[in-house]
């Protein structure tokens, strides 16, 4: 799984992306700064539509087409189907694909100081204080588990009030 993780990081940090990943290593878990969730505090950016992660096609070598060799299952069939010619499959003949988020280019927008969060923002589902502490939603994620997590959310984010907040992806 992978979990929406705030990992605070003192104001005073004149590096809060290489503190935020020092920290985010002594959970021995691994982690991406961004990763899958990078934008995800600036409702004005998507990843997907940034040039900086899309790159060359793997299947079709960039060209757009499927050479002779390549095979694809057709849709409901268990056979493989020769596609000499047709239009790649994994980028629509263009070329070029998404990259995997383990490649995205970094975002200034996945730090920034906690007075500055937006009123509205996905809710993580871990966060990570300036000591190590890790505090996390219960799950299941039923109304109850949910609001009692939006107001320790808020006490964390209040008491931390001035440090960074590192957004990451934390895979259990």
């Amino acid at each position: 799984m992978h979990y929406l993780t705030f990992q605070l990081v003192p104001r005073t940090s004149r590096k809060p992306v290489e503190d935020g990943v020092a920290l985010l290593r002594q959970t021995g878990l691994f982690f991406l700064v961004g990763g899958r969730w990078t934008g995800v505090l600036r409702a004005d950016y998507n990843p997907e539509k940034d040039l900086r992660n899309v790159g060359p096609c793997p299947s079709c070598q960039s060209n757009g087409a499927l050479g002779g060799d390549i095979m694809w299952p057709r849709p409901g069939s268990t056979q493989s189907t020769l596609f000499a010619g047709e239009d790649c499959k994994a980028c629509d003949g263009r070329g070029f694909s998404l990259l995997s988020t383990h490649n995205w280019a970094p975002f200034p927008g996945d730090v920034m100081p906690v007075s500055e969060l937006p009123d509205e923002y996905i809710t993580p589902a871990i966060v990570i204080t300036t000591e190590g502490q890790q505090h996390e939603m219960s799950y299941p994620a039923n109304d109850a588990n949910k609001q009692a997590w939006e107001e320790e959310l808020s006490g964390l984010l209040s008491k931390h009030a001035d440090c960074f907040v590192v957004v990451a992806d934390l895979r259990r």
